[in-house]
């Protein structure tokens, strides 16, 4: 989300007051680990109870995931009040199958 291409977003939310926090998929960035639909689902989940349990967050949480971040922000859209998927897709195979 840092970004440059992601910059638009980043200050669209701080610019309204709205706190941010931000991780990068295992194997990407400097995390160790290999990605997978399954990691990235409960990296989400691991994420989101870290706010609410280490961080003491009370109010309201969104998510918003783009192109891959789509998986682990729909996967937890259950447990927050704002999910906004952006330009993700259907599901991993037909990902595969257009981009392979």
């Amino acid at each position: 989300m840092v970004h440059a291409s992601h910059n638009f977003y980043l200050k669209f939310f701080l610019d309204r007051g709205i706190n941010v926090f931000t991780w990068n998929y295992r194997g990407y960035g400097k995390s160790s680990g290999t990605p997978s639909p399954t990691y990235l689902k409960s990296d989400a989940q691991k994420v989101y109870s870290f706010l609410r349990t280490q961080m003491k967050l009370t109010g309201k949480i969104g998510v918003y995931g783009r192109s891959l971040g789509g998986v682990p922000a729909s996967h937890i859209s259950n447990l927050v009040d704002l999910c906004i998927i952006d330009r993700s897709f259907s599901n991993f195979k037909d990902m595969a199958v257009t981009k392979y």
